[in-house]
């Protein structure tokens, strides 16, 4: 018993910050930059205050560019009508 909650730990996905920014908040951080006009240290600021998510400025530059491409995508695929999931 004590072998499978072990192993059921150690399965377990840890959610890192990345992972959590690239995911849950891409499409906010997009529309704050794209539509809002925000600036990255804004952005940080924003997520920190609102949603309880400290993350760098910095960071969010670097992933940015993963993000965005990820979210036109999406759109993309949503305006020619097909299915990306």
């Amino acid at each position: 018993m004590q072998v499978n909650m072990i192993l059921a730990s150690k399965m377990k996905k840890k959610v890192t910050k990345s992972s959590k920014l690239k995911g849950h908040y891409a499409p906010l951080v997009y529309r704050l930059v794209e539509q809002e006009h925000f600036s990255f240290p804004q952005v940080s600021q924003f997520l920190a205050k609102h949603h309880s998510f400290k993350i760098g400025h910095t960071y969010i530059c670097k992933l940015y560019p993963q993000m965005k491409q990820t979210i036109e995508d999406l759109l993309d695929a949503q305006r020619q009508g097909t299915s990306v999931l």
